[in-house]
């Protein structure tokens, strides 16, 4: 690890960024982003190394080296505030800081290594609000974020249970957003592409449970390919701990699969309106396969 390097490292377990500055910001009216406070103040650390670390707390300096602090040993330590209270775990690479915002009414935890940094942020309720991963670097110009997590907390009866997800996975153009139920279900899950023009969704899958709160029905519909849409309805019995199921695309039944035991099944596939085959199944091994016209028998084949 270069020294520019720890001192990031350094730098998102102690930001330069104090109480008194959110709280001039806040009057304001200009608090910055995670991202405008993250570029600001790892711009000011490599710029000015010994400033920045000349306001480390005295618990701190009693680290005997920088680099040791950041984690070239491999021993756990332990650093407090001035009243007893933990603010940083270290053990080898790994850190981790807790940081209160009291004039933002949010506090941050920050787990930092070699590779990565994630920040954990919680609201004035102490429920998680956002979850991001950065790639860690030695400049300040390649720092970038890899994911973040927003989580929303919609519920009137009851704000503490999280209501849906937002997902984005910023190295891959990639999002999604997961809507539960009350009981902690997924009821909708969105998959979107990251464009210019904002989030593009592509799929989009509806869940349905029965009273058992198992899944009783999958619908599923793909905006890349047409708005085309499946549904798969579950059924359950005492002869398999595997649901029956019959998979429909845009409300034709395509493929039915029925189970007598635990491990033997019948898959029908059907294809034009009287074609269709039968294929009979025991421990994952096909057995048999019958083919079917009009109702009538085309061609029996066995498998070994």
């Amino acid at each position: 690890m270069t020294l520019e390097a720890a001192v990031l490292s350094f730098y998102v377990l102690f930001p330069v960024w104090t109480d008194s500055q959110s709280a001039i910001a806040l009057a304001c009216g200009k608090v910055p982003s995670a991202r405008e406070r993250i570029t600001k103040e790892v711009s000011y650390v490599l710029d000015n190394p010994r400033l920045a670390l000349s306001d480390v707390d005295s618990e701190i300096q009693k680290v005997g080296s920088l680099m040791q602090s950041l984690g070239l040993d491999a021993q756990e330590i332990h650093y407090t505030k001035d009243d007893g209270t933990l603010r940083l775990l270290s053990y080898g690479i790994e850190k981790t800081s807790l940081v209160s915002d009291i004039s933002a009414g949010v506090m941050n935890n920050v787990s930092v290594n070699d590779k990565q940094f994630t920040q954990i942020v919680w609201d004035e309720h102490k429920r998680i609000k956002e979850k991001s991963v950065w790639r860690n670097a030695a400049v300040s110009s390649a720092v970038k974020m890899l994911s973040k997590e927003t989580y929303f907390y919609e519920f009137k009866d009851n704000p503490s249970i999280v209501s849906s997800v937002a997902k984005e996975f910023l190295s891959q153009d990639k999002a999604s957003r997961t809507y539960y139920t009350i009981n902690g279900r997924i009821s909708d899950l969105r998959h979107y592409n990251i464009t210019k023009k904002g989030w593009v969704m592509t799929i989009r899958e509806r869940y349905q449970y029965d009273s058992s709160g198992r899944v009783s029905s999958l619908r599923e519909t793909s905006y890349e390919k047409g708005g085309i849409e499946t549904r798969t309805v579950y059924s359950y019995s005492e002869n398999s701990r595997h649901p029956d199921t019959k998979y429909y695309e845009d409300g034709v039944l395509r493929i039915q699969t029925e189970y007598s035991d635990e491990e033997v099944y019948k898959v029908t596939t059907y294809f034009q309106k009287n074609f269709y085959i039968e294929a009979f199944y025991e421990n994952g091994r096909k057995l048999k396969e019958v083919v079917y016209n009009n109702g009538k028998v085309q061609r029996t084949r066995t498998f070994e």
